[in-house]
């Protein structure tokens, strides 16, 4: 057992897992509850990782880089 904190990223809402630590990446087959609920996730995330990534995009387009020195000084 871990503290909440520990286990999730802010933001991030959870899955539950019936399974020790050692557990969290072994599962016997893809009928498994806790395979099928770590695929559903990654599968979600996978979706919205273009969107995520375009918006970071996006956001770089307003940055503008301003030099510390004037021209003039070189």
């Amino acid at each position: 057992m871990v503290v909440q904190r520990s286990a999730v990223r802010e933001g991030n809402s959870m899955i539950y897992l019936l399974t020790d630590h050692s557990g969290l990446n072994k599962f016997s087959g893809d009928e498994d509850p806790n395979f099928r609920s770590v695929c559903a996730k990654v599968e979600k995330l996978a979706k919205e990782a273009s969107s995520i990534v375009q918006q970071n995009f996006d956001g770089m387009r307003n940055i503008r880089i301003v030099s510390m020195f004037n021209i003039s000084d070189f």
